[in-house]
């Protein structure tokens, strides 16, 4: 990544000391994100998901260790009800894979990142 366009994502002034889960969600969903825009432009779907929705879909890989696995990705966007968002031709399973490629990237990565810093940072249980 070239330093032009380096990512900003961990310069927020989100408190050091430990915040709730709650807290966690708002600052992981906020629309201001460019890598979170990034990551919905790169699923390539043909009617694009809302940032609520592809940040929640990266709480649960962070909480759950699914950064790998496309098929534990697409399950979780089944849970998620994303099928309900899906063009004809869309499947999960290549929704799954474009995430997994995206997040292969210094972006996502950071992307990825920001996510795992935010909740590592909350008060309690990472997990729902």
């Amino acid at each position: 990544m070239n330093d032009s366009k380096r990512s900003t994502l961990g310069q927020t002034s989100h408190p050091e000391a430990p915040v709730s889960d709650r807290e966690a969600v708002r600052i992981t969903q906020h629309e201001n994100v460019p890598e979170l825009v990034a990551f919905i432009i790169a699923l390539q779907m043909g009617r694009r998901i809302s940032t609520d929705k592809a940040a929640r879909l990266l709480e649960h890989m962070v909480k759950e260790q699914m950064s790998t696995d496309a098929g534990l990705i697409a399950d979780q966007m089944r849970s998620d009800h994303w099928e309900a968002d899906l063009s004809d031709g869309e499947t999960l399973i290549v929704l799954a894979q474009r995430a997994l490629g995206y997040l292969a990237t210094d972006d996502g990565v950071a992307l990825f990142n920001f996510f795992v810093k935010t909740f590592a940072g909350t008060s309690g249980d990472m997990f729902d």
